[in-house]
């Protein structure tokens, strides 16, 4: 099924893309344009001071008479920006009008100096100020002006005029605005085109994830996504999607197994009892059969019973929280409870269940989960220990680690064995034994105990000669029992 358009976070990140650039580019054209409009302003004023202050120079250095020739040689030295130069007398009174000493050529009469005079309130300026006029000479277009006041003595006072048209300016600002406006846009689409193409290069493992994850079914769960040694997000995003599948491979495979298993071991019982029921039930038969009958139909509920209370066992220990189980307890006390417990079982096959060394040892543990460990141990080694054996039970604190070994004379487990005693339901050729009851889930309850507790089972085995179980609790998980 492919994802709709609108929906696809391919498009949805490519608009915020969008949006993002064209917020970017909109502000970065809006500081591009304003820092060169005041970089055009800060040099047409620099021009005109520039100007006022060489005019300034002649006026306290050259003969009254060479002002008008010199003020024309500084028009005509700034060839780059044309500049308009007038030099007026202040009146010292109010009511009188300024002196024109001189004027560009090209203000002519159109700026009188009445209009000037009134511009600055009839006063002179105390520091050279910039005005923006707009006047119908020498064009009708703004100008900046420059009053620059000149104090020569204590009665003469003058004011420098220096003008330049803003047309330049203008034309230039609108042809760059006209530049960002358009060049803008090309650079949005471009960016945005090329962040699409990346986001689809980005997402391509993405996509096959997604078709991947399709063609897996419970039925099939051996497919992997090739990462190409990717060592980036999406080749995490791969490895753990590949691991994730093996777990879903692994517990779809027990499920199965265990679902089989169950069956079998559930169905037997049933079918006997069935069986024997129905033969009951042709004819009238004597007390004495039916006893013998409900004998039968009692331990085929018995082995029932035992399957489902290990069922139940595994299932409360999946499905509890491994931290409420560590609580300071005594292992050495839970041993010697099950060895009590067992002494009994092992007397009526003249076992002998001998207690070796056995320290103190404090531990993190769950004592019920553990009480029910070291039972099964100790109920498997009775079961397939022959009349007159033995079976030894040790516990041995050491620096780093405490050791519980259960070792006895029984018929032993072959080695190709080995690895599969702990899996649920798996029990060792049939043929060896038929005449012991069992389910095949005691051992796995008693690797998923150990595993709570962070312990490892070490397993060695000989036909004929015996078994040797060592259950490993680690330091860290019992040093700070107590």
């Amino acid at each position: 099924m492919k994802t709709p358009l609108f929906r696809s976070i391919r498009l949805r990140l490519t608009l915020w893309y969008a949006l993002v650039m064209g917020f970017i580019f909109i502000g970065s054209d809006l500081i591009l344009y304003h820092s060169f409009k005041v970089s055009l302003n800060d040099n047409i004023n620099n021009t005109l001071t520039t100007a006022a202050e060489e005019v300034e120079k002649i006026i306290s250095r050259a003969p009254q008479k060479k002002w008008r020739e010199y003020i024309s040689g500084v028009e005509r030295g700034f060839l780059v920006n044309r500049l308009f130069i007038q030099l007026v007398e202040i009146p010292v009174r109010r009511e009188e009008n300024p002196q024109l000493i001189a004027r560009s050529g090209f203000l002519s009469d159109n700026f009188p100096l009445k209009v000037l005079w009134e511009s600055i309130a009839y006063h002179l300026p105390r520091k050279p100020q910039f005005l923006d006029i707009n006047l119908d000479s020498p064009s009708a277009h703004p100008m900046r002006l420059l009053l620059y006041p000149v104090q020569k003595g204590r009665d003469r006072a003058y004011l420098i005029q220096v003008g330049s048209s803003l047309l330049k300016i203008i034309h230039t600002l609108k042809n760059f605005l006209y530049i960002l406006m358009i060049s803008g846009p090309i650079l949005l689409f471009i960016s945005v085109q090329g962040g699409y193409f990346i986001l689809s290069r980005a997402l391509r493992p993405v996509r096959m994830v997604v078709q991947t994850a399709r063609q897996i079914t419970a039925e099939d769960l051996s497919l992997r996504i090739d990462s190409k040694n990717r060592r980036d997000e999406i080749g995490l995003l791969i490895t753990t999607f590949n691991q994730m599948i093996s777990r879903l491979e692994k517990s779809v495979k027990h499920i199965k197994q265990f679902s089989s298993d169950a069956s079998h071991d559930l169905k037997t019982p049933l079918t006997v009892i069935r069986g024997e029921v129905e033969i009951t039930l042709r004819k009238d038969r004597d007390i004495d059969e039916y006893k013998k009958i409900l004998h039968s139909v009692w331990e085929e509920a018995q082995k029932m019973e035992r399957v489902i209370d290990n069922l139940m066992m595994l299932s409360l220990i999946d499905v509890r929280d491994e931290s409420s189980l560590l609580l300071p307890i005594q292992l050495d006390e839970i041993l010697l409870e099950v060895y009590e417990k067992m002494g009994l079982l092992a007397r009526e096959k003249n076992i002998a269940l001998v207690i070796g060394e056995m320290e103190p040892t404090p531990i993190m543990g769950d004592s019920i989960l553990l009480n029910r460990m070291v039972t099964n141990l100790l109920d498997n080694a009775i079961k397939y220990t022959p009349n007159n054996g033995k079976i030894e039970l040790f516990l041995e604190n050491t620096p780093g680690k405490a050791i519980m070994t259960l070792r006895d004379t029984g018929i032993g487990i072959p080695q190709n064995s080995l690895p599969f005693i702990f899996d649920r339901f798996y029990r060792v050729d049939s043929a060896r034994s038929s005449n012991i009851q069992g389910s095949g889930l005691g051992l796995s309850i008693v690797k998923k105990i150990a595993e709570i507790h962070q312990a490892d089972i070490k397993v060695d085995s000989h036909l004929n000669i015996g078994t040797t179980v060592q259950v490993i609790f680690p330091q860290n998980h019992f040093q700070n029992a107590f």
